[in-house]
C-alpha cells in the first residue's frame, strides 16, 4: 500500500513548482494542525516499529498539506517525502530537491529540530559532503534544548558526534564541545543520553591525551556503569548501541 500512495502523491505533486511550494497559505483550522502533529507521532512511531505506517503518516501530511496549507510541520512533511522518494523509489535527485525544499522554507523554531534531522539523517549527504551537516545538526541540538524537543535534538546531537568522528576532524574541539553538552544535559536531567554518549566523550578525550584516570575507559568499567541505564531501551542489535559497543571497545583498546 506505501509504494501506491506514494506513487499516487508523486503524480499529485509532479506539476507543482517551489515557487507554488514556498508560497502555499496558511493551514488555518486548528484541527488539521492537531492532524499534522498526530502523525508525526506517527512518522517516530514508524521508525521503530514499522516503517510503512511512518511512511503513509508522511504521505497524509503532504496531502493535508495540499489541501488545507502551511503549518510548522510542513517542511518535516516534505523532507519526508524525500525520504521515502530516496529509500524505496531510488530517485535520489528528487529526493535531494524535497530535502532542499524543505530547508529553503521559513522555518519556525519548533520546526528546525525534526526537519533537521530528517533533512541531514537521509537526503543531504546525497549531494553534499557529509561534513555540510555538522553545523546543521548542533544548531538544531541547541534550538531543542529551547522547545523541550529532545527527542529529535538528541537524535541530531548523537549525529554530529558521530558524523564528526567519522570525518576525521581535529578532536580538541569535540572535547570542548562535549563538556558543555555533557553539562547540558545534566541540567535538563537527560541520564539516558548521558550514558549512551559517555564512550564518545572517552573517545574524544582518549585520543587527545586528556584523560586523567585511564581505568575510566576499559571496556569493564564503561559497560557496568552505563549498560544498566538503557539496558530495556535498546536492543544489543540495534545499530547505535553497536557503534556504542564497538566505541567501547576502541577506547579499552587504546
Amino acid at each position: 500500500r506505501l509504494m501506491i500512495e506514494l506513487m499516487k502523491t508523486r503524480r499529485l505533486i509532479r506539476y507543482i513548482t517551489e515557487y507554488d511550494f514556498l508560497n502555499l497559505p496558511p493551514m488555518e483550522d486548528n484541527r488539521m494542525v492537531i492532524a499534522m502533529k498526530i502523525l508525526q507521532f506517527g512518522v517516530i512511531w514508524g521508525w521503530n516499529a514499522d516503517i510503512y505506517f511512518g511512511g503513509l503518516s508522511y504521505l497524509v501530511m503532504i496531502q493535508l498539506t495540499l489541501k488545507f496549507g502551511y503549518c510548522y510541520l510542513t517542511p518535516f512533511a516534505f523532507a519526508g517525502l524525500g525520504n521515502l522518494l530516496g529509500n524505496f523509489l531510488k530517485r535520489e535527485e528528487e529526493a535531494y530537491w524535497f530535502g532542499q525544499l524543505a530547508s529553503k522554507f521559513e522555518l519556525g523554531i519548533d520546526a528546525i529540530p525534526p526537519t533537521t534531522m530528517v533533512v541531514h539523517c537521509y537526503l543531504n549527504h546525497l549531494r553534499l559532503p557529509v561534513s555540510a551537516s555538522l553545523e546543521p545538526y548542533l544548531s538544531a541540538y541547541r534550538v531543542s534544548l529551547e522547545t523541550g524537543d529532545l527527542g529529535m535534538g538528541s537524535i541530531c546531537l548523537c549525529n554530529y558526534l558521530w558524523t564528526y568522528q567519522f570525518c576525521g576532524l581535529p578532536l580538541v574541539p569535540l572535547a570542548s564541545d562535549f563538556r558543555k553538552i555533557l553539562a547540558e544535559l545534566r541540567l535538563c536531567q537527560q541520564e539516558f543520553l548521558l550514558a549512551f554518549l559517555l564512550p564518545d566523550f572517552y573517545f574524544a578525550l582518549n585520543l587527545t591525551g586528556q584523560m586523567e584516570n585511564p581505568t575510566l575507559v576499559s571496556w569493564g568499567k564503561i559497560h557496568q556503569s552505563s549498560l544498566f541505564t538503557y539496558k530495556t531501551i535498546v536492543s544489543t542489535e540495534h545499530p547505535a548501541e553497536l557503534k556504542r559497543l564497538y566505541t567501547q571497545m576502541f577506547n579499552a583498546l587504546i
